[in-house]
């Protein structure tokens, strides 16, 4: 997106697409797997049965394929709900990078002590389960939600990252978005989210375009804030002083340096992992290696990757930068179209 083309209010606000010989050779068959993709997606929606809950969802989710800060939103929403005295539980699939753990259930764990995380693939039954409890749940986040059609919902939030808002505006392989972008009409809001770390010009084109498209949408502009500086062990700590190496394997790694950089640290170098990335012992190794090669005195790591790195694979100085969801612009229409639609102004 930053060094894309520009775009008027009204248009598609995307990255340029790869010029070279290769990306044009491969552009006809990414475009051919595309179509496929837009047409199972569609016989998937028009087979999937859509279940209700008998309390308020209110679903999360994104058109591209992630790294929008989703799971510090949901943290967001989850402690706002809960401060309304709403007992919200998030419903949530839960990706397993390896050994049976599932990273972004247990960072939101984490960050929300007394919350309900409920992960299963049939997210209707474990709510259902829950519902059966003493004390259920007043109301359900439905993590990761677009396109999950089995389960009815009450609202339907699109995130979109204001660093890469939407790529090349293109499907998957072709691209990295989901569905098109006219999938948005079935929104009822689309958050901006990390528009902390880009121009105003840019950000300016991005909620222009939502607005000019989709002009039913309620949109809100976020970015975020570091919560807490811990160790891998979730003990609070300082703040580095000294350089380090940003070291991650979540979506969007670009915005984990950028974040810390606009904190005033001084980033060294960076090891960007896959999303979801399973640690191991040896990663850890490697990571430090090259910190002491480059003359970082710290490796800097995300609170969605420490909920799978060990302390004592570690010989330095690891530090979690935990951060959390801020709304900058349209909170109070966002909580307005929440409430409306939720019922949760009656509790």
């Amino acid at each position: 997106m930053m060094a894309g083309t520009r775009a008027p209010s009204g248009e598609l606000p995307c990255a340029a697409e790869p010029s070279g010989f290769a990306a044009r050779a491969a552009a006809p068959l990414r475009a051919a797997l595309a179509q496929a993709w837009r047409l199972g997606m569609r016989i998937d929606r028009a087979l999937t049965r859509r279940r209700a809950l008998p309390r308020p969802v209110i679903s999360v989710g994104n058109i591209s394929l992630g790294g929008t800060g989703k799971t510090p939103f949901v943290i967001y929403l989850a402690r706002r709900l809960a401060a309304d005295g709403l007992r919200p539980a998030v419903l949530t699939r839960g990706y397993r990078s390896g050994g049976g753990r599932c990273d972004e259930p247990r960072e939101i764990a984490d960050a929300l002590p007394g919350v309900r995380v409920l992960v299963g693939r049939d997210r209707h039954r474990a709510a259902a389960a829950a519902l059966a409890e003493p004390e259920p749940p007043g109301i359900f986040i439905l993590d990761d939600g677009f396109q999950h059609w089995a389960l009815g919902r009450d609202v339907d939030l699109v995130l979109i990252d204001a660093s890469r808002p939407l790529e090349t505006g293109k499907v998957v392989p072709a691209g990295t978005l989901r569905e098109d972008v006219r999938a948005l009409g079935r929104a009822h809001a689309v958050v901006v989210t990390r528009a902390d770390l880009v121009p105003a010009s840019v950000l300016s084109r991005v909620t222009g375009y939502v607005r000019a498209r989709f002009p039913s949408l309620a949109v809100a502009c976020a970015g975020e804030a570091v919560r807490a500086y811990t160790d891998l062990a979730g003990a609070p700590c300082a703040r580095p002083a000294c350089p380090v190496l940003a070291a991650c394997g979540i979506g969007n790694p670009d915005a984990f340096v950028a974040r810390a950089a606009r904190e005033g640290l001084v980033v060294a170098a960076e090891a960007a992992l896959g999303d979801h990335h399973r640690w191991q012992a040896a990663d850890a190794a490697a990571i430090e290696r090259r910190a002491a090669e480059t003359g970082a005195g710290t490796v800097l790591t995300t609170a969605k990757d420490a909920t799978k790195i060990d302390p004592r694979w570690t010989r330095m100085p690891w530090v979690v930068m935990a951060i959390e969801t801020r709304i900058l612009d349209g909170e109070a229409a966002l909580w307005s179209l929440i409430r409306a639609r939720t019922g949760a102004a009656r509790a």
